[in-house]
Order: structure tokens, then sequence, then C-alpha cells
């Protein structure tokens, strides 16, 4: 698939830049991510944040600082399902006999949406390697876990498509389950009438935080 060919919703721009590259910094640092929606979005019954929201309106309040998203731990699942994404994509296009894209991010003026793979014209894939108790509870429930039902609707919001695969692959089995999303308009409606808040938080006051006039040493990002 050619990058013009790829359509986005009404209110979205497409781009094709690579992710840590300048440009993608600057469409990441002061929107909310659709992997991010599951902490946005923790907010209690009379709609005060709690603490994975507040926590998240602290890294976007570092990013709009700095212009660079706060770094985050990797743990081995998470590097795993790094590793093992294109493996997983290409065991889904054998299986079921479809040709699937690589593709940027889909961003508005709040939100932003990078989806692991486009399937032909209405559809997503997103890839997920999950330990055994994850794995575990998305087979025996055939539901996606909560964030990433958040996740694949922002994606759909964003990118105006109709239906995410939720792959989820486990190491220790052997095996992999394919759960069909379809998009949720409540869902989505929802993401888009929360997602405007972002602009509300303001930047870290870096009044007193000084550069560094020497190379900053490599930063460190997983402890073992």
């Amino acid at each position: 698939m050619k990058i013009t060919d790829i359509t986005t919703a009404t209110g979205f721009t497409y781009s094709d830049a690579p992710q840590k590259s300048p440009e993608w910094i600057a469409i990441r640092a002061p929107r909310v991510g659709a992997s991010q929606l599951g902490d946005w979005m923790a907010v209690g019954v009379k709609g005060q944040p709690l603490k994975a929201r507040a926590d998240l309106e602290g890294e976007i309040a570092f990013a709009k600082a700095f212009n660079q998203p706060m770094s985050r731990y990797v743990n081995g699942a998470m590097q795993e399902g790094i590793d093992n994404e294109d493996f997983m994509a290409e065991q889904y296009a054998t299986k079921f006999g479809v040709t699937v894209d690589t593709c940027g991010c889909f961003y508005n003026e709040h939100f932003v949406a990078s989806p692991d793979r486009l399937v032909g014209t209405d559809g997503l894939l997103e890839i997920k390697w999950l330990q055994d108790n994850k794995f575990n509870e998305v087979v025996k429930t055939g539901e996606p876990l909560r964030e990433h039902t958040l996740q694949m609707q922002g994606q759909m919001w964003s990118t105006g498509r109709q239906w995410c695969d939720y792959m989820v692959g486990n190491g220790n089995t052997g095996r992999y389950i394919v759960i069909r999303v379809k998009r949720d308009e409540e869902i989505t409606a929802s993401i888009a009438e929360s997602v405007p808040a972002v602009a509300d938080i303001a930047a870290l006051n870096t009044k007193d935080v000084f550069a560094f006039t020497t190379q900053v040493p490599e930063q460190i990002t997983e402890w073992k």
C-alpha cells in the first residue's frame, strides 16, 4: 500500500515519520496516545482523575516542557512483543490469506494512534504478546483486556476503520488467539469527548532547569 493510499478519519492527519524521529516526537509529545487511553480514562464516578490519570497528566506536562515523551520501563513481555511483532504479523497474514501493511501515525490536535498493521481498506491488526496469566484471561473470557479495547477503539476512531483484529501471542504455549473487535460508536464518542482536556495540561515550569553543556551519557531505559 502506498502512503498516498492511506486515508484517515475526518479531522485527522497521517504521518509516516519513523518512531523517535524529530517529526514523530513533535507529534507525540503534547497528545494522548491510543496506548495510553486506559490511563487517560481512569476517572471516578464523579469524573475525578484516578492515580493512573494523574500520573499520565504528569507525563504529558513533562513532554510539553521538554518536547520529549517520558521514557517508560520496558519489561520482558513488552520487549518480547516488540521482538515478535513482525513474526506474528506474518503468521496472521498466512493464516487468513490477507495482506497486512505497516503504517505511521494518525493524529489530530489532541490524540495520536499508531496501529501495528493495516488490513485491507476497513481493518486493523493490533498485536500483543502476553504472559501466561493475561493470556489465560483473554482465552478464558474471549475478550480483549480493557486497556487494549480502548486502544483499538482509539485507533479505529482516528483511522476511520470499522474493525480491528486483536492478536494475542504467548511464548510458553506457542499459541495465539485472534479476536475481531468491531468499532463501537459509543466508546469512540467518549474518547473524542475526553481527549481535548489534554490541552488544559500546562507544561512543567522549566525556569530553573538548565541544559548540560557537554554530551549527556547514554540514557539507561531498561533495568535488568
